[in-house]
């Protein structure tokens, strides 16, 4: 019998902003594959949806709310994971935002600090947290979500741009640490994707418009479309990729 490199069976999984968008996706497919999923956000309904979709399936979930940016959040959520499972073998740090659609120049220093707080601080601090628990015994992967963004400079979007170039070199850099822990760290960069979370640029006629010309497929990502990478970088089928960051953009930055 051929062994499926893709099967994920047994293995706990952690997912941040894993309520809607992208980290459901992602555990979703997950738990297709056998994972045991643990979703974590701030609002407990919309997880409670989202974990109902997955049980449905008949996946296995534990929906936790926590804020990934705030750190007894987090020493908390992560001792229900351990708890619950004894162990981490996949984290991935999706949760993210971006609290002003503004010029540098005129950003208030708050929100600069709100958004670096949660899309490079706190990938940090649960990827420090989790291999400290788990994976630095049993090894482990690990998935930062960045985005296109941390390769191109676009007006309005620098604090966002800056935290996920941040995050870029993040994800190399532990790479590079913690490969003699058996712990792959890799990244995956998406252009625009049709979420809430992007929704004011996909609606937005000429932000969506120089979108779709920049883009070799000439439309913009659909929510569905990042899981399989993510599916790929979690399993044996990306057993000697680390240190690396998978572009989903379209052929954007082609």
């Amino acid at each position: 019998m051929t062994k499926d490199i893709f099967d994920l069976t047994g293995r706990v999984a952690l997912v941040t902003g894993g309520s809607r968008g992208i980290g459901r996706s992602i555990a979703e497919e997950f738990a297709r594959r056998g994972a045991k999923v643990v979703i974590t956000a701030r609002k407990q309904e919309e997880l409670d949806e989202a974990a109902k979709a997955i049980t449905d399936e008949g996946g296995n979930v534990l929906a936790i709310a926590s804020h990934a940016a705030r750190d007894d959040d987090v020493d908390t959520m992560l001792g229900q994971v351990m708890d619950a499972h004894g162990r981490i073998d996949i984290l991935v740090n999706n949760a993210a935002t971006n609290v002003a659609f503004a010029p540098l120049k005129d950003m208030d220093p708050a929100a600069w600090d709100k958004t670096l707080g949660l899309n490079l601080r706190a990938p940090f601090l649960l990827s420090q947290k989790a291999v400290k628990l788990s994976m630095e015994a049993n090894g482990g992967n690990i998935i930062n979500i960045c985005s296109v963004a941390a390769f191109r400079a676009d007006p309005m979007m620098g604090a966002y741009s800056v935290s996920k170039a941040g995050l870029v070199m993040l994800t190399k850099v532990l790479a590079r640490e913690l490969g003699i822990y058996n712990i792959r760290v890799n990244g995956i960069a998406p252009a625009i994707i049709k979420t809430k979370f992007s929704k004011v640029l996909y609606e937005t006629d000429d932000i969506r418009q120089r979108a779709e010309a920049d883009a070799a497929l000439h439309r913009v990502g659909e929510w569905n479309e990042v899981a399989g990478t993510a599916v790929y970088l979690a399993s044996e089928a990306s057993s000697y990729v680390t240190g690396t960051i998978v572009t989903i953009d379209g052929g954007t930055l082609a």
